[in-house]
C-alpha cells in the first residue's frame, strides 16, 4: 500500500503545518511593522526634542549674536547638526545649510519635518530632521539634525529582528517537517495494519505507545478488534459445534425414520416417536441459539424496570420443585428478603433456571445444592454451588463458549448452550458471573450490580 505516496502534501499534518507557517509569517510581519513604527515614533520624538531645546537657545539672541552663535555651533558642536538663519526672501545670513529647503518655505507655524538637505562642505544630501523658526519679520531659522545615524540604528534593530523571525521560521519549517513526516508514516502503519485487519488477519493490532490522542483511539480499536476476533471465534466455533451437534441427532432421526419406513405398522409408530424426540432436541438447540442472539444483538433492554430477585428466585424453585423431589437432591437456600434491582424479570428467570437446572442435572441423588442470595456493600450476588461431577480447573476457560461441553459431564443429555445463555443474560444487564472449581462439585457466583457504570 502507498497510500501517501503521492497526495503526501495534501495530508491533514501538512495542510495544519502550512497553516500555522501562514499565522506564523503574519503574525512575525504585524510584529515587524509594529517595531519599525514605535522604534521610528520614538527616534523622531527625541530629534525633535533636541531640535527644540536649541530653538529654545537661539532665541536669546537677535541679529548679529544670533549670526556669530550660529556660526559658533557649527565650528564646535558635532558635525551630525545643521543650521540655517535666512531672511524673508529666503537668502542666507548665517549657517551651513546651503538654502531654504522647501518644507520651510510655506507655513507660519513653528513646525518640524524630513527633508534632503544641501549642506555646505559635503558632497552628500543627508535626510534630516528639521525645525523651522518663523521670525516677525518673515526670516526663518532653520535647525536640522542628520538622521543618518538614527536610520541606521533603525535598520541593525530591522536586520536583527527579521533575522531573528528567519532563523525561528526555518526551524519552526524544520521540526514541523519533522514532526509531519513522524505522524505520517504513523498513519501510514494505521493504514496498513488496518488493510491487513480488512483482508481477514484479525490477529492483528494497532500499535500503542500511550502518547498521545492517536494512542487513544488505537487503544479502543484494539479492544474492540479483541471483541470482535472473540465473537468471530465464538462464530466459527459455534458453525463447527453446530455442524458436529446437529448431526447426530438428525442422523438418529433419520434411521428412526428409515426403520419405521420397514416396520410393519405395529412397530412404525415407535421409530416415528424417536424420530420426533430427536427433532425436538434439534428444534431445542436452535431456539436456544436464537435465544442467545436475540438477547446479544437487540438488547431487549426496553424491558427493564425494578425487579425482586427474591421473587424471581421463588418462581425458578417453585418450577424446578418437582425435578428436585424426583432426582432426590436436597435443597438449602439462604435467600434475602428483598433483593431490588434494575432488569429484565424474564430473562433473569431464564438465568437463573439454567443456574439451578444444570445444578440439579450434574448432581447425584442425595447430593445438597446451596442457593443463596446475599447483600453486599456493592449489592446483591446470587450463587449456587453443587457437590456433582464439577468441572476441571483446566476447562474453566472454556465456559460459556457455544455448545461446550465438559470432558467429565459423560453421558448426561444437554446442549451446551444453558451457561451461554446466562453470560449473555448477565452481560446484557451489566451483572458479572464467575464459575469456580470446587472439590467436589461447581460454584457459580453472579453478582448482580451493574458493573459497567
Amino acid at each position: 500500500m502507498r497510500p501517501f505516496s503521492s497526495s503526501w502534501l495534501r495530508s491533514s499534518v501538512v495542510r495544519l503545518l502550512v497553516s500555522y507557517l501562514l499565522l506564523f509569517i503574519i503574525s512575525t510581519s504585524l510584529l515587524l511593522a509594529l517595531v519599525y513604527l514605535r522604534s521610528s515614533q520614538a527616534m523622531f520624538v527625541q530629534a525633535d526634542s533636541i531640535l527644540l531645546w536649541e530653538a529654545r537657545y537661539f532665541e536669546s539672541f537677535q541679529d548679529a549674536e544670533l549670526t556669530r552663535q550660529i556660526n559658533y555651533r557649527i565650528t564646535h558642536q558635532r558635525l551630525g547638526n545643521f543650521y540655517g538663519l535666512f531672511n524673508a526672501n529666503g537668502s542666507r545670513l548665517a549657517g551651513n545649510i546651503a538654502a531654504l529647503p522647501q518644507g520651510a518655505a510655506s507655513g507660519q507655524e513653528t513646525r518640524s519635518f524630513n527633508e534632503i538637505l544641501s549642506v555646505e562642505g559635503r558632497l552628500d544630501r543627508p535626510l534630516s530632521r528639521m525645525l523651522v523658526e518663523r521670525y516677525p519679520d518673515g526670516g526663518r531659522l532653520v535647525i536640522a539634525r542628520d538622521l543618518g545615524d538614527v536610520m541606521q540604528l533603525r535598520r541593525s534593530i530591522m536586520n536583527t529582528l527579521l533575522w531573528g523571525d528567519l532563523l525561528a521560521l526555518a526551524l519552526c519549517v524544520g521540526g514541523g517537517i519533522a514532526l509531519s513526516i513522524r505522524q505520517v508514516r504513523r498513519v501510514r502503519s494505521v493504514v496498513e495494519i488496518a488493510g491487513q485487519i480488512a483482508n481477514g488477519d484479525l490477529g492483528k493490532r494497532f500499535p500503542d505507545r500511550n502518547r498521545d490522542e492517536i494512542d487513544v483511539l488505537s487503544r479502543v480499536i484494539n479492544q474492540m478488534l479483541g471483541r470482535v476476533e472473540h465473537l468471530m471465534g465464538e462464530v466459527k466455533s459455534a458453525c463447527d459445534n453446530i455442524a458436529h451437534d446437529m448431526r447426530s441427532p438428525l442422523g438418529r432421526a433419520r434411521l428412526a425414520l428409515g426403520r419405521a419406513a420397514d416396520a410393519e405398522p405395529a412397530h412404525a409408530r415407535e421409530f416415528v416417536d424417536q424420530a420426533i424426540a430427536e427433532t425436538d432436541i434439534t428444534l431445542a438447540r436452535f431456539s436456544a441459539l436464537l435465544r442467545i442472539s436475540e438477547i446479544e444483538a437487540r438488547g431487549r433492554r426496553d424491558g427493564f424496570r425494578t425487579i425482586d430477585l427474591k421473587a424471581v428466585i421463588d418462581q425458578v424453585l417453585e418450577v424446578l420443585e418437582p425435578l428436585l423431589e424426583e432426582q432426590q437432591i436436597a435443597l438449602e437456600c439462604e435467600l434475602a428478603d428483598t433483593a431490588l434491582v434494575n432488569g429484565d424479570g424474564e430473562l433473569l428467570f431464564e438465568a437463573f433456571y439454567n443456574v439451578l437446572d444444570n445444578a440439579i442435572k450434574f448432581s447425584r441423588p442425595g447430593d445438597v445444592i446451596k442457593l443463596s442470595l446475599v447483600v453486599t456493600p456493592q449489592g446483591h450476588a446470587f450463587c449456587v454451588r453443587d457437590h456433582g461431577v464439577g468441572i476441571p480447573e483446566s476447562e474453566l476457560g472454556m465456559i460459556g463458549r457455544r455448545f461446550y461441553r465438559g470432558t467429565s459431564v459423560g453421558a448426561i443429555p444437554g446442549s451446551g448452550l444453558g451457561i451461554s445463555l446466562v453470560m449473555a443474560v448477565s452481560r446484557l444487564h451489566g451483572f458479572t458471573i464467575d464459575v469456580s472449581h470446587e472439590a467436589p462439585g461447581t460454584c457459580v457466583r453472579m453478582e448482580c450490580w451493574p458493573h459497567n457504570e
